[in-house]
């Protein structure tokens, strides 16, 4: 049987006040926020400095390569930990560009784009998973309008829900995340993340979305949903989550216009 979350409406923000309160305004809340803060930023500068770094290890082991002939058992090495490097400074250049703060503007976005642009970026997070690979599969009604969002809320709510897949399938076999996007009516699309996991236990479908409310243990935060959804709702949009024992799917509802 499918357990959801439904709402017929974009809910009132304020209606939340207490809930929010509640959960931040503690000591306890309020230092955790900054702890999460400081690690982004120390996150940040350390991968500025790796990625300078990287670019040198690029540089000399491709003069090595070419310095050496085709086929040296050296060069086949050299050619690994350039294609390496590159790979690692393609990430840190992925999470700069995602951190890095920008004007606020609501835009008319392509869904097609902001859904291959979150996928651009943890694609290095679903290789470095262990075996069984991710699959991922896209379906984006053709013809689809643009939807009336902020570029790079959408797209790191998007990340966030890819993100939360993935790890709901660290224990399970078969790995396969669906993402789909359609014409819900005339004035609203449609986004679907679903995954192949265990899906939410019944007693936490009602706290996804809550603040500070996690199942990943000392891996989890408790925020990404919370923000995810405020950040639809700031759109004048809607997110649910139905769950069943094969899996759970979010549903983002978003204007057009």
């Amino acid at each position: 049987m499918t357990r959801a979350i439904m709402e017929d409406s974009a809910p009132d923000p304020g209606s939340r006040l207490p809930e929010i309160r509640e959960a931040l305004m503690t000591e306890e809340g309020l230092k955790h926020i900054s702890r999460l803060v400081t690690i982004g930023e120390l996150a940040l500068c350390f991968s500025h400095e790796v990625r300078n770094h990287l670019t040198s290890v690029i540089g000399h082991a491709y003069l090595g390569e070419q310095a050496l002939p085709q086929g040296d058992p050296v060069r086949t090495h050299l050619e690994n930990v350039t294609r390496n490097s590159l790979r690692m400074k393609g990430m840190i250049g992925a999470m700069l560009d995602f951190g890095r703060k920008r004007d606020k503007t609501d835009e008319r976005c392509v869904p097609e784009e902001l859904v291959h642009e979150a996928l651009r970026i943890v694609g290095p997070y679903f290789q470095d998973l262990k075996q069984p690979a991710i699959a991922v599969k896209v379906d984006v009604e053709c013809g689809c309008p643009k939807v009336a969002v902020a570029r790079w809320e959408m797209i790191h709510a998007l990340v966030n829900l890819l993100t939360n897949a993935a790890d709901a399938m660290s224990q399970t076999g078969h790995r396969v995340i669906t993402v789909s996007v359609q014409r819900e009516t005339s004035d609203l699309v449609r986004f679907q993340v679903s995954d192949t996991g265990p899906g939410i236990a019944p007693e936490n479908v009602g706290r996804v979305f809550s603040p500070f409310f996690t199942t990943k243990g000392e891996r989890g935060n408790g925020l990404g949903l919370f923000i995810v959804r405020n950040t639809i709702e700031h759109h004048g949009g809607t997110i649910t989550v139905q769950t069943e024992s094969s899996g759970a799917t979010f549903t983002i509802c978003l204007p057009t216009h």
